[in-house]
């Protein structure tokens, strides 16, 4: 049997046949273009993404996915963007400890990481890019409880 292609490309999420999506945790439509609709995605990135879905054991928001890139320049994204290479996630913190799912984003095999926790909502950006991180990270949660 021939192994699967390492990027998942269709004009449209809609196109993409049930057999061939086997990740359990997201459907193509949220990792899909937001402008267009295309989808383009490398398996890894995805394959990643559901690790640590399993890791963090519980549902993630993704935010933005891939972008095509007249997409990408609308949303005003840096042009050397990771959404347009289909591996780089935006996913809203709400519900998350930010501190946990990095950790659990880096055993997952994530090295790119974007903070904004100023958005609305805030959100972490991952990606399987160049080990690097930017903007201002998340203030850690108090733990510690009262006696």
């Amino acid at each position: 049997m021939a192994e699967p292609a390492p990027v998942l490309e269709y004009a449209s999420w809609e196109l993409v046949p049930a057999g061939v999506w086997v990740w359990p945790n997201f459907r193509p439509r949220e990792l899909a273009c937001k402008g267009t609709g295309r989808i383009r995605l490398q398996r890894k990135a995805v394959e990643a993404l559901q690790d640590l879905r399993h890791r963090i054991g519980q549902p993630m928001r993704i935010a933005s996915a891939y972008r095509s890139a007249e997409h990408n320049a609308r949303v005003k994204g840096s042009p050397t963007s990771r959404h347009m290479t289909g591996d780089a996630f935006d996913v809203v913190m709400d519900g998350h400890d930010p501190v946990a799912f990095e950790t659990a984003a880096r055993e997952a095999g994530f090295r790119g990481f974007g903070y904004y926790p100023e958005s609305n909502p805030p959100f972490m950006h991952i990606d399987m890019g160049p080990a690097r991180k930017w903007g201002t990270p998340f203030p850690k949660k108090d733990t510690s409880r009262e006696a």
